[in-house]
């Protein structure tokens, strides 16, 4: 009667759209009106083997599947088994229908404890089924509160992520500017009477350090190229006031090329320690004296001359100074070189973007990649030896990426 009425009930409840919302009550009640029914039926059965079986259903379905509260399941287990015995031996005198009945199997008594012995076997087993249930349940609970946790820490790491990419893009769209601004324009290079000079340079993904500029102090002037270490915002810095040192001091310092050399150095060396950077410059500065005679101090790549019958001179600058920034007094260690132009011989002037420039083969193109580019236009003017430098290079990556800026300046003496 009561496993009925409970039923009823739960019917009630899940019909009705207003009590929809105590249905888990409802389904509460529907399990402990059907144990009890369950246990009902079992204790006023003789059918031994029907017994078993309403036990069972009981411990699979009520204890191990529902989703019920361990200690609430546990506590109607004990309470059912105790209804258990006492509706057996008190309501339908249990003791007695054991001595009447007529079991071919054994002893009614040894039926009855076996009985007993399976149903409460089958209850715990189905109990640690319910316990390992809740533990599985548990675990996926918390991972997935960590799966929660950890995508919004994600989604949090996108943003700053995004946010952050912005902030470098700027920074390297204003780099990209100052690279461009500093380098010189066409009418400051094209306007040596005495010199044919072309110039480019053509900026990798990132923003690197290569510069270079013309200075002319008519009919003379003075050039120089460099390449600040890493890439970025930082390195445009310093190579925008190594250009602005540099053009200020040759129109005061235009003829001692140390004293020139010397403060650039003591600028970026001081800037580094403010900065606490690590950042330092290649450097070489040369001073264009007139009938196609040149001095040079400092240190960067060596410098290729191209004469007009084909024969190749190197010259090394690291015997001539030291890098820019490294140290704070570098004037005991600055040399200058001098040496001559003749008609019709060129001036190589390049950073090691085109010297480094890798193919897929892991190959480089290096200085014999523009020797031999150079010599074969040797009779042309500036800008042909230019593009057949920087054409050769290109054909030599073979559309590998460009890790470095690729910088070059041609001066030819007309």
């Amino acid at each position: 009667m009561i496993g009925i009425m409970a039923s009823s009930g739960c019917f009630i409840i899940a019909v009705v759209p207003r009590l929809r919302k105590y249905a888990y009550y409802g389904s509460a009640l529907l399990y402990i009106g059907t144990v009890v029914h369950c246990v009902h039926l079992a204790a006023s059965m003789s059918n031994f083997d029907a017994s078993v079986t309403a036990w069972i259903m009981l411990s699979v379905i009520m204890i191990a599947i529902y989703p019920l509260p361990l200690a609430w399941t546990l506590t109607l287990a004990v309470a059912s088994y105790l209804y258990y015995f006492v509706a057996f031996f008190g309501f339908y005198d249990g003791s007695a229908q054991l001595a009447n009945a007529k079991d071919p199997l054994g002893p009614p008594q040894l039926r009855f404890m076996m009985t007993m012995i399976n149903t409460g076997a089958t209850t715990l087993l189905s109990l640690g089924l319910k316990l390992a249930l809740q533990r599985i349940r548990l675990k996926e609970f918390i991972s997935r509160k960590g799966l929660e946790k950890a995508n919004g820490e994600i989604a949090t790491l996108n943003e700053k992520l995004r946010d952050e990419n912005l902030k470098l893009s700027h920074e390297l769209e204003v780099a990209r500017h100052i690279q461009e601004i500093v380098l010189p324009a066409s009418v400051e290079y094209t306007s040596f009477p005495e010199l044919d000079i072309a110039c480019k340079m053509i900026p990798a993904t990132e923003v690197g350090g290569d510069y270079y500029d013309t200075v002319q102090l008519s009919p003379n002037g003075i050039f120089s190229i460099g390449d600040v270490t890493d890439h970025g915002l930082h390195s445009g810095i310093i190579m925008m006031m190594v250009h602005t040192a540099i053009r200020s001091l040759s129109q005061i310092e235009q003829n001692d090329l140390k004293s020139i050399y010397n403060v650039v150095n003591k600028i970026v060396y001081e800037f580094r320690l403010k900065t606490n950077d690590y950042r330092f410059m290649s450097l070489l500065i040369l001073k264009y004296m007139g009938q196609g005679k040149f001095k040079m101090t400092g240190q960067h790549e060596s410098i290729i001359i191209m004469k007009s019958t084909g024969e190749i001179i190197e010259i090394s600058s690291m015997d001539l100074g030291m890098y820019v920034g490294l140290d704070a007094n570098i004037d005991h260690l600055l040399k200058l070189h001098e040496f001559q132009l003749d008609s019709g011989d060129t001036l190589i002037l390049y950073t090691d973007g085109i010297t480094e420039a890798m193919n897929s083969k892991q190959v480089e193109f290096g200085k014999e990649g523009i020797v031999a580019a150079a010599l074969s236009v040797r009779g042309d003017g500036a800008e042909k030896i230019k593009e057949s430098i920087l054409s050769k290079c290109f054909a030599h990556l073979d559309g590998a990426t460009i890790h470095d800026d690729l910088s070059l300046l041609v001066i030819k003496r007309k």
